[in-house]
């Protein structure tokens, strides 16, 4: 039977729900098997070229069962050229459904190698491996924790300026940055784009990570964490 013999119109209707484009043939049959897995938890492998939209697709579908079913979303990506699609993807949902997702959050998570403003501005520190700019960072804030004029300025204004954090997070839930825009803001409020982030992703309702933060377990587990939610909530 092919795919396309599957579908009533109402059952169409479901799967366009948040959909803000026109449709091929082909998305519909991608989202018709999309919404099959998420109905039943049975896993999906789909392989799509290159253009077809099955980004959007993806998202869409995931955003309208998540919202029904009072569930969260990780979405995992490659690249950081990836993980700025889906970010794309979700605004033009929102504009195009601003009713249906007004509460809709999205995160687009980094590691320090990327967010980290003191190894942007230090060519030495951009040398640093992921463990090693963890160990920087711990000690930095704890500079800042004892009240010494040292440690990370970022960090110490987002501890002593609350309203300069409120700003960032509700600037954050109106634009739904990638992950270059918030650096670029918090560089320009001198702010720790790491930390706004960590702020925020307990209240977004889908979190784009590279593949690492799912495949790593103790990564997998802080990052539910900061979500605040466990493996059933997903």
């Amino acid at each position: 039977m092919s795919p396309t013999t599957l579908f009533t119109c109402s059952s169409i209707a479901v799967l366009m729900e948040l959909f803000p484009y026109n449709t091929r043939s082909y998305q519909k049959n991608i989202m018709h098997y999309m919404d099959e897995s998420l109905a039943t938890g049975t896993p999906l492998v789909l392989e799509s070229g290159t253009g077809s939209g099955k980004t959007v697709c993806a998202v869409s579908s995931t955003l309208s069962y998540a919202l029904k079913n009072n569930k969260k979303i990780i979405y995992t990506t490659r690249t950081n050229a990836q993980q700025k699609q889906v970010i794309t993807e979700v605004r033009t949902i929102k504009k195009r459904f601003p009713n249906e997702t007004k509460n809709v959050v999205t995160v687009g998570m980094q590691g320090r190698t990327h967010m980290c403003l003191l190894a942007k501005n230090n060519p030495e520190l951009q040398k640093g491996s992921a463990d090693e700019l963890a160990r920087l960072c711990a000690e930095e804030k704890k500079k800042v924790r004892r009240g010494r004029r040292k440690g990370c300025p970022y960090f110490r204004k987002g501890v002593e300026n609350e309203e300069a954090v409120k700003r960032a997070l509700e600037w954050m839930r109106t634009v739904l940055p990638t992950a270059e825009e918030l650096v670029k803001y918090c560089e320009e409020h001198t702010l720790c784009p790491y930390e706004i982030n960590k702020l925020l992703v307990q209240d977004a309702l889908l979190v784009v990570v590279p593949y690492i933060y799912v495949f790593d377990t103790n990564l997998r587990n802080m990052l539910l964490d900061w979500m605040g939610v466990g493996e059933e909530d997903i």
